[in-house]
């Protein structure tokens, strides 16, 4: 991932992996060792990542002036600025409408950040809603007990981090982070469900006693 990571240059890409791995020593399960490795690699991807932003950040700024509008930040800012004063600010609660961006014939391109787009598409009402669906995502996993819920939590932040600087809406990498949130909110069917009667108690009601034979006997 880490040669990847320098082969692409994706600045979203690295932020989201160095926020999935900052993540990873608060979730607990690890050991010493494990946290002293991923705090290593964190510290990798955080170089990283300052080194490539700064070789784009260099590159982008050698443009002429004439095409300084276009490189990878100004673009953005551009494109922000449109989607929130042409789009939301004409419907302030329920947005330009979902989908709004992908339609053929849209004046403006997406904005590369999941706020202002899900801002500008469903208003205020759809980033509130939306804000509960992460949260509460990221609660569920926070407390899932089994070993998957770790990978999903990662995932998760990793997509989530990724989207505030790229298009978030992507099938390919959405779709795989959703397969890990789901199967780390999978119940473990050999842990015995917190709130209902525990495993041995459900295996004593199910084995006859052994002194049931001599009661009888008796």
């Amino acid at each position: 991932m880490l040669l990847g990571l320098v082969a692409s240059q994706s600045r979203a890409a690295a932020l989201g992996m160095v926020a999935a791995l900052a993540v990873r020593p608060l979730l607990g399960g690890q050991s010493r060792s494990q946290k002293a490795a991923s705090i290593g690699i964190l510290l990798v991807c955080l170089v990283l990542l300052v080194f490539t932003a700064m070789s784009l950040q260099a590159n982008d700024l050698s443009r002429p002036a004439a095409e300084q509008k276009f490189n990878s930040i100004n673009s953005r800012t551009n494109v922000y600025e449109e989607a929130i004063q042409k789009v939301w600010l004409k419907n302030r609660f329920v947005g330009g409408g979902l989908k709004y961006f992908m339609a053929p014939d849209r004046a403006f391109p997406a904005p590369h950040n999941l706020v202002i787009s899900e801002l500008a598409e469903a208003g205020l009402i759809g980033l509130a809603g939306l804000t509960v669906l992460l949260v509460a995502t990221a609660v569920a996993l926070k407390r899932a007990r089994t070993d998957l819920a770790v990978l999903g939590m990662m995932a998760f932040v990793c997509r989530l981090t990724q989207g505030m600087a790229d298009i978030y809406w992507v099938a390919g990498p959405l779709t795989i982070a959703l397969l890990l949130v789901g199967m780390g909110l999978t119940p473990d069917p050999t842990d015995p469900a917190p709130d209902g009667p525990r495993g041995d108690d459900i295996t004593r009601k199910q084995t006859p006693s052994r002194l049931t034979p001599s009661r009888w006997s008796a």
